[in-house]
């Protein structure tokens, strides 16, 4: 199973580090969030930014780090600019 609290750590490190003041929000969502999660589950994570998305995909550095069938599945949201 993955260590979520590393993992959401390497990921708000890495949105801080490209988004900086723009995020706005990052959360855990789904069996992470709610602490039920098992061998099987997915990352279902939340992100609000200051600006809109014109599309996210998830891949590079962090989602490398899972096995391809735990990829995180993620909701990215904008305020507009």
């Amino acid at each position: 199973m993955v260590d979520i609290e590393n993992w959401m750590g390497e990921l708000a490190e890495k949105l801080t580090g490209r988004f900086g003041p723009r995020l706005l929000f990052l959360g855990l969502q789904g069996s992470y969030g709610r602490g039920e999660a098992g061998e099987d589950s997915d990352i279902d994570v939340a992100a609000v930014t200051g600006w809109s998305w014109p599309t996210w995909t998830p891949t590079g550095p962090l989602s490398g780090k899972c096995p391809r069938e735990r990829r995180p599945a993620a909701s990215f949201a904008g305020r507009g600019s």
